[in-house]
């Protein structure tokens, strides 16, 4: 303090506002500094600092002459002030913690005309370390924090922790006896932060504060933004500073505020939140957004733009980011497409979705898109002649934007490395299966397709054999040992087995499954079912995911129709083969990950069973509970909730899962709130080897098992009541946060786990989800080569794609049949594992339950009522009280 005594503060005269909460660093500096100068010190009430009208009032009745104000807060007061006077007995004024725009200090001075004292100091530097006093007009406002305050270094240093020159930007280290000890009990956390002092030979160390700044020739600093703020939109690099300075310069925008987001595919997009100056208080989003549009750089402008009367604050009186409103997308007219790309794109998405119509202004995602039905978008775009990567739709994910960017031409990169024969390492899913188990007779998925009723055998022969010729995955021959790989021979060796039956249904998914071989290379066996015009296909899961059906399905479809043109096979090419998958995968730098999945759980992850397993709870005698829900809430789910918060199907329904977990754990009497779960995934995601490969693969045609398996932890909240919309609102948001916060869709970590060898100590998850995905927007229906709708719809929901609750058999697949066949031992305990298909005529989820003495359906509803409940956080309520669910 006194260090910090300032002459300019008069005893007897001066009163010195004290209103933050002592759990806020300045107040330190509120309550002692006038005090050791001999002023008076003015008391606010409890929470008065987020008061406005309060704090305006004790100013003027108290004569208060020295305060400290967040930039917020001043904007508020200086407005509310207006010239009333109530603010004229201040005669100094520190402003901190906030960047000061030039238009704020401008408002200020032109009101008061007094001194300004703006400061720098993160917590962890013990209140401040730098600060610059103004007068009358002043340069560098928006970025000077001024010199160093009494006691304190600054260094601005590079990456190696070298100086770096006048005028060149650098990270802000602070030197001194103010830095703190450390944060407790996080030594690791604190490890990184608190580094050794290179400039000293005492002991003495540095904070690394993660602001960037660059020193001026008079020796004061410019603050330059947050390291971590440093965001990319469609791959150009920028600071959200920047883009707040840009909607700043509007002239009838008093205060702006940038937010970046993260869609469901990963993709990073912009909100912008803005005050109307004082006269302009009918300001609108659009007339903000066009004039952005105008003036600042493209990729700068912000996605959304929301005109508020004031910004929430913290109860520090900072500005509350996280509690800025969702921006409201309108529900008018589309933006027409105007180019035959936009058309293409549009006809496309709208088909895809099963939309009557698409405007370029809508975004993919949030019309019900997913990262699956991305892979088919692919395909779909490549038929009608254009082509885009995987990366282009998660970083243009608005039509327009994607329509910009597409390609009349085949700019995929010649990977001259890709060999599909030969040694194949098998991918994480495979090697985690390898762990669990090498009991894998029966481990399949299936499919049932209708057929032409012109198909002969001959015909049926060569589609199938077209298609084992040009997916090595289908002629591979799995070798078992410490780590499981496939031996790939090449396409002249292949041969296909498949028969004709009269047998019914189920008795030909047994046959043909009874056939497979997997460690002979037998991994398609197929019946024809001639007077039924069915064909049961049957392949190994080892070599095939749910991506992997659709792709087969097209190529049966091309090769019949070649054939009955009287043209020679030629299906289309593959892109990326799943053998040089697996080596990217091997390849890629996901050492930057590895804290992410290494990361402790906030508290211990209390059980979700009601009994403990036992060695008889396999797959082969798990029943399932299925929970429907009708075509209005699935409207809501696919389209309305995700557009309303710019967020994805998987999150709402994850949002469901975790709130039904907190209502489940509270009704067990635990106080737990936070959900580990085991995330299932499609795993198709080039996008996170492409820095490390140099080109980003093609994945959307290779066949192959490439599900992801890796944990997150999400915490919706916690509130007295778990259904209330505004806590379902908050907590939607809250797990979309989350979410987005995982490492590369969570591929990194099953090649850390079992490529590389990474261990990781937090307990396994007892909760498995996964997303199917929509399957109306997929291949089912009533035409030749397609699943009818209520065979996929069965063996979708059969399989689970799951590991049963209160088992740990592992079942990770859609389409799993002749299951009573395969009962693996159980690796690790599974709480409940509800897996979820949509389409627009409803949503189902299946929960897996054990069948036993002790278990029965009931065991289910304590997750399943709450889950049919909480899948609706902002809609409006339906008459049925039950919602259009249906549980049986």
């Amino acid at each position: 303090m006194a260090g910090r005594r300032d002459p300019r503060l008069r005893p007897r005269h001066d009163a010195s506002l004290f209103k933050a909460p002592l759990s806020f660093d300045i107040s330190i500096n509120e309550i002692f500094l006038p005090l050791v100068c001999g002023g008076r010190l003015v008391v606010l009430r409890p929470g008065g600092e987020r008061d406005p009208h309060h704090l305006l009032g004790v100013i003027a009745e108290q004569r208060v002459t020295f305060t400290y104000l967040v930039s917020s807060m001043l904007d508020v007061l200086l407005e509310m002030a207006g010239d009333s006077g109530r603010l004229d007995s201040l005669r100094h004024v520190w402003c901190g913690g906030e960047v000061l725009t030039p238009e704020l200090y401008e408002r200020f001075r032109t009101r008061l005309d007094i001194p300004m004292y703006h400061g720098y100091g993160p917590a962890e530097t013990t209140i401040g370390v730098s600060h610059v006093i103004y007068r009358g007009e002043a340069e560098r406002l928006s970025t000077s924090i001024g010199k160093a305050n009494p006691n304190t270094q600054l260094y601005v240093l590079d990456d190696e922790l070298r100086p770096v020159p006048v005028g060149v930007g650098g990270e802000l280290y602070v030197g001194g006896f103010l830095l703190g000890r450390g944060y407790v009990n996080a030594p690791g956390l604190t490890a990184s932060r608190f580094v050794a002092n290179p400039f000293a030979g005492d002991g003495s160390r540095l904070y690394r504060t993660g602001d960037l700044a660059r020193f001026a020739p008079d020796g004061s600093l410019d603050f330059l933004g947050r390291a971590d703020n440093q965001i990319k939109i469609r791959g150009m690099r920028l600071e959200i500073e920047d883009v707040e300075a840009g909607l700043a310069e509007h002239p009838s925008v008093r205060h702006s505020c940038v937010v970046a987001k993260k869609n469901t595919a990963g993709g990073t997009y912009l909100v912008g939140y803005v005050i109307p100056a004082a006269g302009s208080e009918d300001l609108g989003a659009d007339d903000v957004k066009a004039w952005a549009t105008e003036h600042m750089v493209e990729y700068m402008v912000p996605a959304h733009l929301v005109v508020m009367t004031e910004f929430p604050l913290t109860a520090n009186g900072k500005l509350d980011r996280n509690a800025l409103p969702e921006p409201t997308v309108g529900a008018g007219s589309v933006v027409a497409p105007t180019t035959d790309n936009e058309r293409a794109v549009c006809a496309a998405v709208a088909t895809l979705l099963q939309l009557d119509e698409v405007g370029v202004d809508q975004d993919f995602f949030q019309l019900g898109g997913d990262s699956i039905l991305a892979i088919s978008l692919l395909s779909a775009l490549r038929d009608a002649g254009l082509y885009v990567t995987a990366r282009q739709i998660f970083t243009h994910s608005v039509v327009g934007a994607l329509a910009a960017v597409a390609s009349r031409e085949d700019v995929t990169a010649v990977d001259h490395g890709d060999t599909a024969t030969g040694t194949v390492v098998g991918s994480p899913i495979v090697q985690w299966l390898g762990e669990t188990t090498d009991a894998i007779d029966g481990f399949v998925q299936s499919v049932v397709l209708n057929t032409p009723a012109e198909l002969t055998a001959d015909a049926l022969d060569a589609a199938l054999s077209a298609l084992v010729r040009h997916h090595p995955m289908l002629r591979a021959e799995l070798i078992r040992g410490d780590r499981w790989s496939f031996d790939i021979p090449e396409a002249d060796q292949a041969s296909v087995a498949w028969q004709e039956s009269g047998l019914p249904l189920d008795e030909c998914v047994a046959l043909a499954t009874a056939g497979l071989d997997p460690d002979r290379g037998v991994m398609l066996r197929a019946v024809w079912r001639r007077a039924e015009r069915q064909l049961v296909v049957v392949v190994h899961h080892v070599v095939i995911d749910g991506v992997s059906w659709r792709v087969l399905m097209e190529d049966l479809a091309t090769a019949w129709r070649q054939i009955s043109a009287g043209d020679p096979i030629e299906l289309p090419p593959v892109g990326t083969s799943f053998r040089r998958w697996t080596q990217l995968l091997a390849g890629a730098d996901f050492d930057a990950a590895l804290a992410y999945f290494q990361r402790p759980l906030p508290g211990p992850d209390q059980p979700v069973a009601r009994r403990a397993l036992s060695e008889a709870d396999t797959v082969e005698r798990e029943r399932i509970r299925t929970v429907s829900v009708g075509p209005e809430v699935t409207a809501a789910l696919l389209g309305e909730i995700p557009a309303k918060f710019h967020a994805g199907v998987n999150d709402v329904l994850l949002t469901g899962l975790a709130v039904a977990l907190a209502r489940w754990r509270r009704d067990l009497g635990q106080d737990q709130s936070h959900a580990h779960i085991e995330l299932e995934g499609h795993g198709r995601e080039g996008r996170f080897v492409a820095a490390a490969a140099g080109f980003e693969p093609e994945l959307s045609r290779t066949v192959g098992w490439f599900t992801t398996l890796f944990p997150v932890t999400v915490d919706p909240g916690t509130a007295p009541d778990l259904t209330a919309p505004a806590y379902l609102a908050a907590a939607l948001k809250a797990v979309k946060d989350d979410l987005a916060r995982v490492p590369g869709n969570g591929v990194p970590y099953g090649a850390l786990r079992y490529l590389t060898g990474a261990t990781f100590d937090a307990p396994a998850p007892q909760v498995l989800f996964n997303y199917l995905g929509r399957f109306d927007a997929a291949r089912p229906g009533t035409g030749n080569w397609r699943a009818p709708q209520d065979s996929w719809a069965r063996s979708a929901t059969r399989g689970c794609g799951c590991r049963a609750p209160w088992s740990s058999t592992p079942s990770p697949n859609p389409r799993r049949t002749a299951r009573t066949s395969w009962s693996p031992p159980s690796p690790g305990p599974k709480g409940c594992s509800p897996t979820t298909t949509s389409r627009r005529s409803g949503t189902t989820s299946g929960w897996p339950w054990p069948a036993s003495p002790r278990s029965t359906r009931a065991a289910t509803r304590p997750a399943t009522s709450p889950w049919c409940r909480s899948r609706r956080p902002t809609s409006t309520p339906s008459k049925d009280p039950r919602c259009g669910t249906s549980c049986r």
